[in-house]
């Protein structure tokens, strides 16, 4: 619940429309990240790609939002 609360919070700060949507996304990045990291031996890697796809994802929610 916490993790939802946390990413809803981050999600309205950036001013995008649909901070519901955004925040569903950015989670499943940031559980994806964790799972990678956990079974690679690259989580540098994989938590610089979260990153840079995170920004990408707000890019878009905040491209697609309305003016």
């Amino acid at each position: 619940r916490w993790v939802r609360e946390s990413f809803l919070a981050l999600a309205a700060g950036t001013g995008v429309a649909d901070t519901e949507s955004l925040a569903d996304a950015l989670i499943v990045l940031f559980f994806g990240a964790l799972a990678t990291a956990e079974v690679s031996s690259t989580a540098r890697t994989a938590a610089m790609t979260a990153k840079h796809i995170a920004r990408l994802t707000v890019a878009a929610a905040k491209a697609s939002s309305p003016r």
